[in-house]
């Protein structure tokens, strides 16, 4: 399974020059502005220096913008998925998804079965979440924001005491949910044991085209809801900074 979960940024006036990124996501030449690097993996994490970012082209959300505290980094930067991992904490995540697809979470076909039958809207996934026998709501979907600015749905999930996986690589099997898929992945991601997945659904329209787009809270494997509650303060301050690019409006 995939493990763990992303996002953020500020709004800034003015002209702003954006250089090239190094490995540790620094501007090489001028501006404010930094890019995140590319090629950033769970093995080969690239660690970010404090400051303000945008995503660039070829990213899950190009013109992306956020403020980083120091010490933290990102295991993934691209057009599937950008994440960011908190200092000190390796397993827990904030990820960043566009336009993901349910899929079947147990059971023979788990993770690779996509669910024809369930939309990709924000109502027809958070709808799905709450009636997937695989699942334990821990917080009901509740209204709010996105960027200060976007309408979102945000609810908190983990894996029902009755699951039945059906596969020995969950660690914590039975107790184990495959979630979401995409087409830009080679896999699904999933929960296990008492983990616990904080998700913001909302519906954004870009170039005259809707979307999805997911924020997500992550702890790690193993963790478990005060884990999430301690990620979620970690984060507070990136959320808050968080701002889309121009060409995003309210879908």
């Amino acid at each position: 399974m995939k493990s763990v979960l992303s996002v953020v940024a500020i709004v800034l006036s003015g002209v702003l020059l954006i250089g090239v990124a190094d490995a540790s996501g620094s501007a090489l030449s001028g501006g404010h502005l930094r890019t995140p690097p590319v090629g950033c993996s769970p093995s080969h994490r690239c660690h970010l220096v404090k400051g303000t970012y945008r995503l660039g082209s070829g990213t899950v959300l190009p013109g992306l913008r956020f403020t980083l505290p120091s010490g933290w980094s990102s295991g993934e930067n691209d057009k599937g998925e950008f994440n960011l991992v908190p200092p000190g904490h390796p397993h827990a995540t904030l990820f960043v998804w566009m336009d993901l697809l349910a899929v079947k979470s147990t059971g023979p076909g788990h993770g690779t079965t996509v669910l024809t039958n369930v939309g990709t809207t924000p109502t027809a996934l958070v709808r799905w979440l709450t009636r997937n026998h695989a699942l334990h709501v821990v917080s009901r979907p509740s209204p709010s924001k996105i960027a200060g600015r976007i309408p979102a749905t945000t609810l908190t999930i983990g894996v029902s005491r009755s699951a039945h996986y059906g596969d020995p690589h969950c660690p914590a099997n039975p107790r184990c949910a495959d979630l979401f898929t995409s087409g830009l992945w080679s896999d699904s991601y999933g929960i296990g044991g008492a983990e616990q997945a904080q998700l913001s659904l909302a519906k954004i329209k870009q170039n005259g085209s809707q979307h999805t787009m997911f924020i997500t809270l992550d702890a790690g494997t193993g963790s478990n809801h005060r884990g999430l509650i301690t990620l979620r303060k970690l984060v507070r301050s990136i959320v808050a900074s968080f701002r889309l690019p121009k060409s995003v409006t309210t879908g």
